[in-house]
């Protein structure tokens, strides 16, 4: 499956690059040349399902962290996409998410 509507995009420590694809559900994780490497998340609202993912972030674990705008939440992925938790926000429209030092 192709992105339908990439939004946001960050980069982690080795180089990968993350988006988020708000209408599929999925971030999508590519190596520093641009070769795909794989997807995760996918629409939905069960845990580790995203339901129109917006802002996405890396931590200094290698931790992504993704804004899961309709469900509300905050969820946590490994480097490689494995669920591990999520916070919820409570915040209508969630966009954004970052990581301080």
């Amino acid at each position: 499956q192709r992105m339908m509507a990439p939004l946001y995009v960050t980069v982690d420590r080795e180089g990968n690059i993350l988006v988020s694809d708000f209408q599929t559900g999925f971030i999508y994780k590519y190596d520093e040349t641009g070769q795909f490497v794989l997807k995760f998340g996918g629409s939905g609202i069960v845990v580790g399902r995203l339901n129109n993912p917006s802002g996405v972030c890396v931590d200094s674990s290698g931790h992504i962290m993704v804004a899961d705008s309709e469900n509300q939440r905050v969820v946590m992925y490994t480097g490689r996409g494995v669920y591990i938790r999520h916070i919820d926000v409570r915040i209508k429209k969630l966009r954004g998410v970052a990581v301080g030092p």
